[in-house]
This record gives structure tokens, sequence and C-alpha cells, in this order.
């Protein structure tokens, strides 16, 4: 008798953390930047130039950078969330790591609405940001 009721016991905490485990909540989704896309807009506080032939390419989990046809950097990213600046509202945030440039783990914000893509290294900081238009 004592071994049924530790046996209840169990199945009943088992049960229990099986209905725990249903609640927990799910891990933010985000939009796939994969695709070959082209440089349309570049927005700077800079000198007024020609906009620069450029392309970008996503995997699942990494990027390029190519100009004129030429890759110029590369590396992994992550998807994050964080504050954009002059802002207090959580968005997501692509944390790029270069791996062929002299710099560290970056939080770019970005904006994926159908065909376009918004890169914004931070605007309000006089930082670029980039808009292209996917291709592939």
């Amino acid at each position: 008798m004592f071994l049924q009721t530790r046996l209840a016991s169990f199945g009943v905490l088992f049960a229990a953390a099986g209905l725990l485990a249903g609640c927990k909540k799910d891990a933010a989704t985000f939009p796939s930047l994969a695709g070959t896309w082209q440089l349309t807009a570049h927005q700077c506080y800079c000198p007024q130039a020609p906009l620069a032939n450029e392309l970008v390419k996503f995997t699942d989990s990494g990027f390029s950078f190519y100009k004129d046809g030429q890759p110029t950097t590369y590396g992994s990213y992550s998807y994050t969330t964080g504050q954009a600046c002059g802002s207090s509202t959580t968005v997501p945030m692509a944390r790029f790591a270069y791996a062929n440039a002299n710099a560290g783990p970056r939080d770019i914000v970005f904006t994926l609405s159908g065909d376009k893509l918004v890169l914004d290294y931070g605007g309000c900081l006089d930082a670029p940001v980039d808009t292209y238009e996917r291709l592939r």
C-alpha cells in the first residue's frame, strides 16, 4: 500500500511538472533575413555621394556585404531585442559578429516589411540607416 501511494505521488508530480513546462513562455520569433538584398537608400550625416552599388546576402545565420561585386565584410549574426537609440521601446535587432573586420559584436535595429529591409546602425547618433530591396 505504501509503495502504491508513493508511486501515485510521483505520478502527480510528473503530471504537474509537464503542465508547468507547457506554460513556458515561447521565445520571440523573428522574420527571416535570408536572401539577397540590394542597397536602395543610404541616410547619414555625411557628404552627399552617389549611392554605392552594394548588396548584402543573409543565410539563416551568416551575412556577407559586397560593394561593386567584391566582398567587403562578412560574419555571423543572431537575433536579439533591445532599445533603439532615443527610444525606450524594445525592438528586434540583429547582433552582427564580424569575421573579417576589427570590430566587436554590434547590435543593429532591423525592420523588415515585405521586400524592404532597413538596417539602422544608430541613425540618431549620426550612424547610417540603410534601406535594401530583396532581389531573391
